[in-house]
């Protein structure tokens, strides 16, 4: 299998995990130490948490409740959250506490020094330099300028300056005024010397801030527990509770007023229907006195007294609808007429339709969704105009649900209607009785049903308008954090550890994949196959110099020809050529003598041993019988370059016979020929040898130089019989 189609298993990734931990290892203790410094930098964040439980509205009113089919509450606490969440209360609170001023530390300046200050003066503890101010006033034009105020004392004194200079002094709880900024400090922590950086925002960064900071979420399931938690953070703890519970008392606020207005407009309309009935059951009782004084004791017979109660009982739900119905009209204009307004908002009557309640839902979720819109785009921009369509056909959806209840409605009346034409007709064919007397107990009965009727639904009305005025249930108000959520050193540095491995895994990889050097023999076996491989990692490694030399000498033993190749696809070097020097030396101890052919293609100062020069290769190209250089200890015979070396001059028969010549009367001959990678025509020499060996030069020869050499060699039935691997 080709090496780039090897899968990467287990044992790969152990392996390259060993090879390059020193990547590994450096990026791990990089990134850790460096997010840990950015905790000791950074200022302490504090979160702090109030919770609120959301009642369950039912159906609004009574008689709406009766009509509809109650919902689930996941509705109702979406509506809530997107409400919690408005631009309404985030302007609200942003001008309550004054959070259109950044307030930032800088007593130590930048975040290395800051770091250092907090592991030294702060005594490893965040929080002992706070400010808190109130009252700010500021131009457009200073926003995003930057106003520096000190401490002169720790009596609550103070310096400001500001982009033009010196604004003056001023004390803890007193106004301070200048012609760029005003503002009250109402209470100061920390020594003097301490600074801190006042920049006033825009409202649009302002919101965006806020909304960063601020959150609102369901917790335990929504439709188990009703229960909403808010959380603000800031680097004041203090800021951070204040944030918290003023927000719980905006929205308890705005919540409050909108449903008890709410009630009350169901309230006002049955107390109108109220007022007819009572004049209508006075004038029916004052009409059959003033009968029953002039005829005496009267009565009807039972059947027609129990006709005429039936009759009212009927006339009495037909009142009930009809008060409904103008509760719905009524519902549904005041819906209409704001269809294409902020103002429009569901009333909580309605809450109890499932359906209702569902478009409610995302009716709110869609307006938070604009607003945010609105804080980068105008009202031109194609998205905030999607949004509003998107929001307007949400709203005739929930009109359309409203009208199809004002239908049904108005079906029901008419089958009461029905109804009580039946007995209508029935009660006038009753024999023996006296019309007058009938009308009259049939007038009184209806009118005292629709009284009653009237006056059950306005107690029902006013409890359920009671149950708005109490509001929801704060379960937690915030209090002060004692301790800062962010940022931790121990979770930075364990963050940093576990993305530091994990980088330097995916740089280890990368090295791996792009780095075509060789590096490891591994790499070698793969390219050249199941040969010997001999590490050396200079010519003073005398142990692979001893394994080199003796890698030799089998090769030779094993082959009918004692000459061997030694072909060098990287340049020459005088650290190489002084390892072969040592291999050739610990090589003629066994077998000599020795000749040694410096085959390279590019002349050198000095030869191998430092012996002369003489015609060497060259010579023997142009028809010159040389005679080998002889080493002082007689074991090894140098034939050199010569003085036009060239790498070409393999293929010169001369040269072939004469070499052969010489290798018959040695009992070992070398042929050194560096550099093949560039002078292919070197490789020429291993077929005037038996054996082949190639020298490696590990982190500078390339793996695909190798392949295409090793490549080349196979086809021209030239094998690699061993490699040596030259750190």
């Amino acid at each position: 299998m080709a090496e780039n189609e090897r899968e990467f298993n287990v044992t790969d990734f152990l392996r390259l995990f060993i090879i390059r931990w020193p990547i590994v290892l450096a990026c791990t203790a990089l990134l850790a130490l460096v997010l840990a410094f950015s905790a000791l930098a950074g200022d302490g964040v504090y979160e702090a948490n109030g919770t609120i439980q959301i009642p369950e509205r039912g159906g609004g009113l009574g008689l709406v409740g009766e009509f509809f089919t109650i919902g689930s509450g996941g509705a109702q606490i979406t509506s809530e959250l997107e409400i919690i969440s408005s631009r309404t209360i985030a302007l609200s609170i942003i001008d309550q506490l004054d959070l259109d001023i950044r307030i930032t530390d800088v007593t130590y300046g930048s975040p290395f020094t800051k770091a250092f200050g907090y592991l030294t003066s702060d005594g490893r503890q965040r929080g002992l330099r706070q400010i808190r101010i109130s009252d700010a006033e500021f131009s457009s034009a200073v926003i995003d300028n930057s106003y520096v105020l000190e401490y002169t004392d720790d009596s609550g004194s103070f310096s400001l300056t500001g982009p033009s200079g010196n604004l003056g002094s001023g004390r803890l709880g007193e106004p301070f005024e200048s012609e760029e900024i005003s503002f009250t400090v109402t209470s100061m922590k920390g020594d003097t010397g301490t600074r801190f950086e006042l920049k006033p925002k825009s409202l649009h960064d302002s919101l965006v801030s806020y909304n960063e900071t601020f959150r609102a979420s369901s917790l335990g399931g929504a439709t188990r527990t009703n229960l909403i938690s808010v959380t603000y953070r800031s680097n004041n703890p203090d800021l951070a509770s204040d944030v918290i519970n003023a927000v719980i008392g905006e929205y308890e606020r705005i919540n409050r007023e909108w449903m008890v207005s709410q009630g009350s407009v169901q309230t006002e309309i049955i107390q109108e229907h109220l007022a007819d009935a009572t004049e209508d059951l006075e004038d029916a009782q004052n009409a059959y006195l003033a009968y029953k004084a002039e005829h005496g004791i009267v009565m009807l017979p039972e059947e027609a007294s129990i006709t005429v109660r039936d009759l009212a009982s009927r006339e009495a739900e037909k009142v009930d609808v009809d008060l409904r119905l103008s509760l719905f009209r009524s519902i549904y204009n005041d819906l209409a007429s704001s269809l294409n307004s902020d103002t429009f908002s569901v009333p909580p009557a309605l809450t109890g339709d499932q359906i209702i309640q569902q478009l409610a839902g995302e009716h709110a979720r869609l307006m938070v969704e604009l607003e945010n819109l609105l804080l980068d785009y105008t009202e031109n921009h194609p998205n905030v105009i999607s949004k509003r369509e998107s929001i307007r056909q949400v709203r005739q959806n929930i009109l359309d649900a409203v009208s199809s209840t004002i239908e049904g409605l108005q079906e029901q009346r008419s089958d009461i209607m029905g109804v009580i034409s039946g007995i209508e007709e029935d009660l006038y064919n009753i024999p023996g009785v006296e019309s007058e007397l009938l009308e009259l107990q049939r007038g009184l009965d209806v009118a005292d049903q629709a009284y009653r009727t009237l006056t059950r639904r306005l107690e029902e009305a006013r409890l359920v308008e009671g149950s708005y005025n109490v509001g929801n249930r704060v379960v937690d108000y915030a209090i002060p954090p004692a301790k800062p959520t962010a940022p931790s050193i121990r979770r930075n540095g364990a963050l940093g550890l576990g993305l530091g491995l994990f980088l330097g895994l995916l740089l280890a990889f990368l090295f791996e994949a792009f780095d075509r050097r060789v590096v490891r023999s591994d790499q070698v076996e793969r390219v050249t196959g199941n040969i010997p491989v001999v590490r050396v990692t200079g010519p003073d490694d005398k142990n692979g110099i001893k394994k080199a030399a003796g890698l030799l000498a089998y090769i030779v033993t094993r082959a009918e020809d004692p000459g061997v190749s030694v072909l060098v696809p990287g340049v020459d070097s005088a650290r190489l050529r002084a390892t072969i020097e040592n291999i050739s030396l610990m090589l003629s101890e066994g077998i000599s003598p020795m000749l040694l052919v410096d085959a390279s293609p590019s002349g050198r100062e000095e030869n191998f041993f430092g012996l002369e020069s003489g015609d060497g290769i060259s010579g023997m190209a142009s028809g010159v019988s040389v005679e080998p250089a002889v080493h002082p200890d007689g074991r090894i015979r140098l034939i050199t370059p010569g003085s036009s070396p060239s790498g070409t001059h393999i293929a010169n028969t001369s040269v072939r016979n004469r070499i052969n010549t010489l290798s018959e009367e040695m009992g070992i001959s070398i042929y050194y020929a560096p550099g093949i990678a560039g002078e292919p025509s070197l490789m020429g020499w291993s077929k005037l040898s038996g054996s082949t060996v190639m020298v490696i030069q590990r982190a500078s020869d390339r793996i695909d130089q190798l392949k295409e050499i090793v490549k080349a060699m196979s086809s021209d039935d030239m094998p690699v019989n061993a490699v040596i691997l030259l750190d």
